[in-house]
């Protein structure tokens, strides 16, 4: 069973981390663009943060279900 959680666990838990760097440094990215008006700007950096937050509580959840499914 330790081998199939821990795949599980790399494969949900990192994809969810990974996905949260991604969408964190988008969100620096728009917060800095030029392009943007202010507004679009506080926007757009806000809703790509609130996806950070929602992939980091993914994370945590798999990691948790990781946790149980190991100490079965």
């Amino acid at each position: 069973m330790g081998s199939r959680a821990d795949q599980w666990h790399r494969t949900n838990v990192h994809a969810a981390l990974e996905a949260t760097v991604d969408l964190v440094h988008q969100a620096q990215v728009a917060s800095n663009s030029p392009r943007l008006d202010p507004v679009t700007r506080s926007t757009a950096a806000q809703a790509l943060l609130a996806g950070g937050v929602f992939q980091l509580r993914q994370a945590q959840a798999a990691r948790s279900f990781w946790h149980y499914e190991r100490s079965e």
